[in-house]
């Protein structure tokens, strides 16, 4: 069996065992396409096949696109990156003593201090009202009948103004990813180019390429074959695992994201992402097409700016970004030197697509499937991280909370709800700094230190120490 049967055997046993309705994925070399396909339905009920050219939601994956459109905007002399967030947002009320400090740069890569507040939800508030599992979920940080649709970003910025009550220290040092801050680059770039940032999208990046398969709107008529059929599972079902015997529901459309783009709502296909991937390995160019210098892309890998990067062990740079939504997975993994390049996106979300890249990677490499690109270190071992996150936190949706070390583990007690029992073996931290608190998923905000300066639990439940 060749690497290649090998690797879409592991995808076509994924769509079956995870119940995964569509994906598809490819891989490309040097600007030349080594597979590309679909598997499973863009439309289960109709049996519509998923093809290489099916539009899917590609969800946060959008970022590297805005990431690219501030750079492109910074050679054009409209913009730096170097440039205070409040030259061009000046009503943005920042932090008194990090006013001046916090720059474009610190918002596309994450640093700027900014804690994850879901604030994002409410640009689509008349979207969740429509749609019966996020009307019901715990997720949303409010009940989407008891607060207004936001419709602009005057109205976001005020939202933010009176929300945002703690911050994770000065501009440059910690990590935290943030939403809100490719919706404020997504304002940057409209202000910068002077025209809708969807347009500057589409006119210098999309279009230039020739990616036809790509929009910002569902079901756009330009697009040759219809968009995915987005799926999802049953709000009782959300924290469960894939599994082939799980009930997915068919939705008509994805959640709309009001008049804010840049953070996570562009559409495309597998054939398209290795199209827009190409720049990263090829200097800024694509088909022949330079969208921007050398030295633009290489400070993008540089400063992780719209991308993760990291190395393989014999040096290889990797970067990418990945992307998750209700009704959208979806991942892009380049190796830069070797000008290898893998993506895949599917119709529901929590699909493990990146399995599907960095398989995708390896045997475009001659590598095992599944060898990993890096051995995982420890930030800090177990006992000590137990050690260090003790102590009194503040949350603004629940309150001050307390962790506590216990003979059994962590428990985080909080007035008015039950201890969380966090066993110690469940504290796992690498070195993306990421543990988990029970079930769910946290990401631990460090100092230079390694001193715990607080936690984030998904969108909304970020925790700073007192």
């Amino acid at each position: 069996m060749s690497m290649w049967d090998e690797w879409e055997r592991n995808i076509e046993n994924s769509v079956a065992t995870n119940n995964i309705p569509g994906l598809a994925a490819g891989v490309a070399k040097e600007g030349q396409v080594l597979i590309q396909q679909g598997y499973g339905f863009r439309d289960r009920e109709h049996k519509l096949t998923a093809t290489a050219h099916t539009t899917f939601g590609i969800a946060s994956i959008t970022k590297t696109f805005t990431a690219l459109a501030i750079m492109m905007l910074q050679e054009e002399g409209r913009l730096s990156i170097d440039d205070p967030v409040t030259k061009w947002l000046p009503a943005l009320r920042l932090p008194r003593q990090y006013a001046n400090h916090i720059q474009i740069r610190h918002l596309l890569n994450h640093t700027s201090g900014l804690p994850n507040l879901a604030l994002y939800y409410r640009m689509m508030v008349n979207s969740l009202r429509q749609d019966n599992e996020y009307r019901k979920s715990e997720r949303l940080p409010f009940n989407p009948f008891r607060v207004e649709q936001i419709s602009s970003m005057d109205q976001f910025i005020d939202l933010f103004n009176e929300s945002v009550k703690e911050w994770f220290g000065p501009p440059g040092i910690n990590y935290s990813y943030s939403n809100e801050g490719y919706m404020f680059l997504d304002e940057i770039v409209s202000r910068a180019s002077g025209q809708p940032y969807i347009e500057y999208v589409m006119q210098r990046i999309v279009q230039p390429l020739g990616m036809s398969d790509t929009t910002f709107h569902f079901g756009s008529p330009e697009i040759a074959e219809p968009s995915a059929v987005y799926y999802s599972y049953p709000h009782r079902d959300w924290r469960r695992p894939l599994h082939k015997e799980n009930i997915i529901k068919r939705g008509e459309s994805p959640i709309s994201s009001g008049p804010v783009y840049g953070h996570g709502h562009l559409l495309s296909s597998a054939a398209d992402l290795l199209t827009f991937s190409e720049l990263f390995y090829e200097g800024g160019t694509a088909r022949g097409v330079r969208l921007v210098s050398s030295q633009a892309i290489h400070e993008m890998i540089r400063g992780k700016l719209g991308l993760s990067t990291q190395k393989w062990h014999n040096g290889m740079t990797l970067v990418g970004h990945s992307g998750g939504q209700k009704g959208i997975s979806s991942d892009i993994y380049i190796a830069v030197e070797a000008k290898v390049a893998a993506v895949a996106i599917a119709n529901i979300a929590r699909a493990p697509v990146w399995d599907v890249t960095l398989n995708g990677v390896n045997a475009a490499l001659g590598r095992p499937l599944f060898d990993l690109p890096v051995e995982r270190k420890p930030v800090l071992d177990t006992e000590l991280l137990t050690e260090r996150i003790v102590g009194e936190y503040s949350c603004p949706r629940i309150g001050k909370v307390h962790i506590d070390s216990k003979q059994s583990g962590l428990v985080a007690k909080v007035k008015g709800m039950k201890g969380l029992i966090l066993p110690k073996f469940a504290v796992q931290v690498d070195e993306n700094a990421s543990l988990r608190l029970g079930r769910f998923p946290a990401a631990i905000i460090f100092n230079e230190s390694k001193e715990v300066l607080g936690f984030s639990i998904g969108p909304g439940y970020y925790f700073t120490r007192r």
